[in-house]
């Protein structure tokens, strides 16, 4: 096993990485392992790698001298928080029983997704360490063209569309797919005036999948507020604008038959002010009733040009058109 270092300072912007201890298939050539060694850091670097200055390296390897021995697994998530980079480069050197030539490998590690995200394999034949530093150039090369690989997100709904936005940029409606930067990005979905916010993370090169149910709210709220009051209202409006006429009608009317030597009765209806108060409360009670008849059928006629969509985010694995979307 043999330990690399990185020595130079990482760029602004660009995820640090550290270099992990080196795997050997079997015992290589002095002048192989020195070659590969020495080549390695100055050729991630040249490929545009951010990497950590030695010395801060090496101050935390004295700290704890047995991450060194961490090759796979969770230990290389704490390698990383160890040596505070977001990145750890797995190399490795095999050299076949059977001869053939040595192949240099290199896996990039994302400490964050704690899975390795690029990989790059090269065979170095016949192989001299003139040879062997080219073929590491070429790896590391061709780790960064992988690491840095757009990916893609695609984003499917079931039950109903909904807005779409990613990093706060509109991306229409869904369903949807396009390219996307490798990386962490904030996915948006509103509907109906539901809100969703997920992070979803791209893979260099692949494509994550979100997939978004939609569940079909009916605007309740809005379609025959009144229902049976309005009913109600308008039949009592009805009654009480009629009983209040015929109160109204007999006023001034005798309240006796007159016998046949009677010239007058002794008592008149005074009904007048009964009869127009309740004429007056049926009159209000009719107008209230048409209001809200009114409203209901409005509030019915709005309802029936309109969606209404509720929003909920089923995270999956590796993250998370023509649209028409709410009145019509």
């Amino acid at each position: 096993m043999v330990v690399l270092v990185l020595a130079s300072g990482a760029r602004a912007g660009e995820p640090r990485a550290a270099i992990a201890p080196t795997t050997v298939g079997q015992t290589a050539p002095p002048e192989l392992e020195r070659a590969f060694q020495d080549e390695l850091p100055r050729a991630l670097q040249a490929s545009g790698f951010s990497l950590v200055p030695q010395n801060e390296i090496d101050v935390r390897v004295s700290e704890r001298p047995e991450v060194l021995r961490c090759t796979a697994g969770g230990c290389l998530a704490e390698e990383a928080s160890l040596f505070h980079v977001d990145q750890l480069i797995l190399p490795r050197l095999e050299l076949p029983k059977m001869g053939g030539g040595v192949t240099v490998g290199l896996s990039l590690y994302d400490a964050a997704q704690k899975r390795s995200i690029a990989e790059a394999v090269t065979r170095c034949s016949a192989c001299t360490a003139d040879r062997l530093r080219a073929s590491v150039r070429a790896a590391c090369a061709q780790l960064r063209a992988s690491a840095t690989a757009p990916g893609a997100l695609e984003v499917a709904t079931s039950g109903g569309v909904a807005r779409l936005s990613v990093d706060g940029a509109a991306k229409g409606a869904t369903p949807w797919h396009g390219p996307l930067a490798a990386g962490d990005h904030v996915v948006v979905l509103e509907a109906g005036g539901a809100r969703v916010e997920r992070d979803v993370s791209i893979a260099p090169g692949q494509t994550a999948r979100l997939d978004v149910p939609l569940e079909i709210q009916k605007p309740a709220a809005q379609v025959a507020r009144f229902r049976v009051i309005k009913w109600i209202t308008l039949a009592a409006g009805l009654a009480a604008a009629g009983a209040g006429a015929g109160v109204w009608a007999i006023d001034g009317r005798p309240t006796c038959t007159l016998s046949g030597t009677q010239r007058q009765c002794p008592n008149l209806y005074d009904t007048a002010p009964i009869g127009a108060a309740l004429v007056g409360v049926g009159g209000a009670l009719l107008v209230t009733s048409v209001v809200m008849i009114a409203l209901d059928h409005r509030a019915k006629v709005r309802a029936a040009r309109q969606t209404t969509a509720a929003v909920a985010l089923s995270p999956m694995a590796g993250g998370a058109s023509l649209f028409a979307f709410g009145r019509f």
